[in-house]
């Protein structure tokens, strides 16, 4: 340790080599006649030995006796009063810990021991303990005990010192109110308006702080008013289906549902009905913000914005792509009016099953084939449900020609492009014409045992009883009954064989 730095401790205890319990060097501090610790130091020249007594106002640590100390900076210590280390361990409590952690000047935490904590605070300290551990680790045998030791230690002070990262990132980013997670902003493009008061955010001039889930807004000054909760936190994952609910102003109590101000029908607190759940609102919680409510669309494909309060609007547009709408068990009469969505269910279907083929394909899975869907994951997975972002493209008519390209790439390759997948066509066993079937095609039907794949008009005409499963069941049948006729004969010859092998008695011979 450098002797010209001023009043820098060393806070070690001296122990043996074989328990050495080292804290890392506090940083330095200015003396004063308002200084809440009082240090006096005394080094020997011999053995680098500080005797050091100090006193805490804090209340954490105090200590009047002199306490002799060891500099971990120096791999030498002095043995002139030898402990022996269980003793030591009797009287502290704790087990010996390595040398190694001596050289690297960490210290233990008594009280996380089966944490392993070694007691420092700041990232520097941290970057210096792993370079030392480094230059430690590269001077030991490959295979030692001592080298594993130090690895260990070097992986956990590793993952503490990232943690310190995170937590102080995470503390710096955001500010957590009501579920929230505000981060802090300074400029903005566009022109925004504080969703607690309803006034014009000047982003160059002042501090403002948004939602990274929601996008709640608010000025620094309004983080302590704010009164709605985070949809993101309270989102149950699905839309209340009810064409606006409506309830009237006396089930309210003639209050906002948001803020509790006062509201009535004309004058300046005028109440503002939301479409998506029926209630009303003030002028500060409702913007007349227009939103496609998901009850009309799925009820009556109805795709005419409608007024909604803020907290709807926050809330229906952080779930707009979302696929929690299954449109067979709300509405299944819906396919039967609306042509586009049924030729998109009907291409959804055909994807899925498609989506053997390019699991079992090399080619496919070197080309990422399924990766065209990447947007729309859920229709690798099911086809029944679907989100707010798939029926308001079905009705603009963006999503059908898009899906029908992706279609026709899925079949050329399984039909024309792949020969593995070629292969693993069916032939209908039916009427035999000898013509390559796959599950996706037209007029087709499948077994729902086996998977094989008839035509249509075959699989009707033959009662939808499959020739592949009957064959196999006879087969299964045949086994059966053989080795049923295997056991009688073998149990047959063992009743010869135990006859021929039983004692002739006298009683027998007479």
């Amino acid at each position: 340790m450098n002797k010209n730095t001023d009043q820098t401790v060393m806070k070690q205890k001296i122990v043996p080599a074989s328990s050495l319990h080292l804290l890392s060097p506090v940083s330095p501090r200015k003396s004063s006649s308002t200084s809440s610790e009082s240090f006096s130091h005394e080094f020997t020249s011999e053995s680098k030995i500080a005797t050091i007594s100090f006193q805490e106002v804090g209340g954490h640590r105090q200590a009047h006796e002199p306490t002799k100390r060891i500099n971990p900076f120096n791999s030498t210590c002095d043995d002139s009063e030898p402990t022996s280390s269980s003793s030591f361990a009797t009287d502290t409590g704790i087990e010996a810990i390595d040398t190694s952690l001596a050289e690297l000047g960490l210290a233990e935490d008594h009280f996380l021991l089966n944490n392993v904590y070694f007691g420092l605070s700041s990232v520097e300290e941290h970057v210096t303990a792993i370079e030392k551990c480094k230059e430690m680790i590269l001077k030991l045998p490959e295979n030692s005990e001592e080298r594993k030791k130090l690895v260990n230690t070097l992986v956990h002070l590793r993952h503490e010192l990232q943690e310190i990262k995170d937590s102080s990132n995470n503390r710096n980013a955001y500010k957590d109110v009501l579920n929230h997670r505000l981060e802090k902003k300074k400029t903005s493009n566009t022109k925004l308006f504080c969703d607690c008061c309803s006034n014009a955010i000047w982003g160059m001039v002042q501090v403002w702080y948004q939602c990274k889930d929601c996008g709640y807004a608010c000025h620094a000054k309004c983080l302590n008013s704010t009164r709605r909760t985070c949809v993101a936190a309270r989102s149950s994952g699905s839309y209340n289906l009810k064409i606006c609910p409506e309830a009237g102003l006396s089930k309210q109590s003639y209050c906002c549902t948001e803020c509790k101000n006062s509201i009535a029908f004309g004058g300046l607190n005028a109440a503002l009905l939301c479409d998506y759940n029926g209630l009303y609102y003030c002028s500060n919680c409702h913007w007349n913000d227009l939103a496609i409510t998901p009850a009309r669309v799925v009820q009556n494909w109805d795709h005419t914005p409608q007024k909604v309060c803020r907290q709807s609007y926050q809330f229906l547009s952080r779930m707009f792509v979302r696929p929690v709408l299954d449109l067979e068990n709300v509405n299944p009469v819906l396919f039967n009016y609306v042509e586009d969505l049924k030729e998109v269910q009907k291409m959804r279907e055909d994807i899925l099953k498609m989506k053997p083929y390019f699991l079992a394909c090399s080619s496919a899975l070197e080309l990422r084939i399924l990766c065209k869907l990447q947007d729309r994951q859920h229709f690798v997975e099911t086809s029944n449900m679907y989100s707010m972002k798939d029926l308001s493209d079905i009705f603009t008519g963006l999503l059908t020609p898009h899906l029908r390209e992706i279609h026709g790439q899925f079949v050329q390759h399984i039909k024309s492009d792949c020969v593995g997948c070629q292969a693993k066509g069916f032939i209908c066993e039916v009427c035999n014409d000898g013509k390559v079937l796959y599950p996706f095609d037209d007029m087709v039907s499948s077994c729902p045992n086996c998977l094989a794949v008839f035509h249509s008009d075959c699989f009707s005409i033959s009662h939808a009883l499959c020739p592949r499963c009957t064959r196999k069941l006879i087969k299964h049948r045949l086994r059966a009954e053989q080795g049923i006729n295997k056991n009688d004969s073998d149990d047959n010859e063992n009743d010869m064989d135990n006859v021929s092998n039983k004692p002739v008695s006298d009683d027998d011979v007479s």
